[in-house]
């Protein structure tokens, strides 16, 4: 037989569970640091990357350029794209880098740093 109390009793157990191992985002100051360390996250792997394509087009670019005045006809050739193709990966990278330097956005309001992180996808709020 089922008590008339189980119900609530279970619902209190759960409700208490609940407020003790709440998330940081319940907090009313926790969205500012979820946030935070989400830029901080954001742009350390952004930076990451770029520094990836810098250092992969500088390998890219010695290689070319190396294989450009060892090489002939079509070959040659394609070790001359490869160097315009990298340089074009520099400036890429270089710019990239340049704007997450000269801006940090560490402070941003909640709708505005998914859109930053993700500009492809769409939200609804």
């Amino acid at each position: 037989m089922k008590s008339a109390s189980a119900p609530s009793l279970f619902t209190v157990i759960i409700l208490c569970l609940g407020i003790m191992l709440k998330p940081d985002y319940i907090n009313a100051q926790a969205p500012t640091k979820v946030l935070t360390k989400y830029n901080h996250h954001r742009i350390e792997l952004n930076t990451k990357g770029m520094y990836l394509l810098s250092g992969w087009a500088l390998k890219n670019i010695a290689v070319g350029v190396a294989g450009y005045f060892n090489s002939q006809g079509r070959l040659r050739h394609m070790y001359q794209m490869n160097v315009g193709w990298n340089i074009i990966n520099m400036a890429i990278a270089g710019g990239a880098l340049y704007i997450i330097a000269s801006r940090m956005p560490l402070h941003l309001i909640f709708p505005k740093a998914l859109p930053k992180q993700s500009p492809s996808k769409t939200f609804c709020y």
